[in-house]
């Protein structure tokens, strides 16, 4: 039986942290959105948990600090760009100029090579020169997605050892330096305390993997 075979939570066990509560229509529109276009898509640190789970966690996390529903939208939507066939003219058709515009600027540009480790560098180059330009809400969920990343690289680590980084197109170092100068940009430009919670883990990190 290979891994995709095996018994796995359904994207819909995900779903009923979101729907304890009445969403907001919009939210709500995004949730099933990216619920249906992740749909299949799981973790990479943890391939028994499907993909939708990082989405809801970055929007309950924007939803804690502060992010009016647009933002909270855009948080359910953030890798919809990077990581499945939905276009940012369908984004725009479907949310509205204002969701589609926060969704492209936290979208990583892609730069294609027969080695995506080499493309690595240069992509998180161009996210961070992007983040110095980027509206509140973007850096809002950019803390969000850095907060619930690094938790889960902290957490799996814990469990796998140096295994973990055989999963990743960077070593530990590269992944520890790009975390670091994400926190340095948001502390410059985003007052929310959000970012405390974002360093506080990340000196946890350095603590745990070095």
């Amino acid at each position: 039986m290979t891994i995709r075979e095996q018994k796995r939570p359904s994207d819909q066990d995900f779903e009923s942290s979101q729907t304890a509560e009445e969403l907001p229509p919009i939210v709500e529109k995004a949730l099933k959105m990216a619920q249906a276009k992740h749909e299949g898509q799981f973790r990479k640190t943890d391939t028994s948990m499907p993909f939708i789970s990082h989405q809801i966690e970055v929007e309950e996390l924007v939803a804690r600090f502060g992010g009016d529903d647009d933002t909270r939208a855009a948080a359910l939507l953030h890798d919809i760009l990077e990581d499945t066939d939905y276009t940012p003219e369908e984004l725009e058709k479907d949310f509205g100029p204002q969701i589609a515009r926060i969704v492209q600027e936290v979208t990583e540009q892609e730069e294609k090579g027969p080695d995506p480790r080499d493309s690595w560098q240069p992509r998180k180059e161009s996210y961070l020169r992007n983040l110095q330009d980027d509206s509140e809400p973007a850096l809002l969920i950019c803390a969000a997605d850095k907060i619930h990343n690094l938790s889960s690289l902290i957490r799996e680590y814990q469990e796998q050892g140096e295994a973990l980084w055989e999963k990743f197109n960077a070593p530990k170092e590269k992944k520890l330096w790009y975390y670091g100068e994400v926190l340095k940009i948001l502390q410059e430009r985003l007052d929310n305390l959000i970012v405390r919670e974002l360093a506080q883990l990340y000196k946890k990190a350095n603590e745990v993997f070095v």
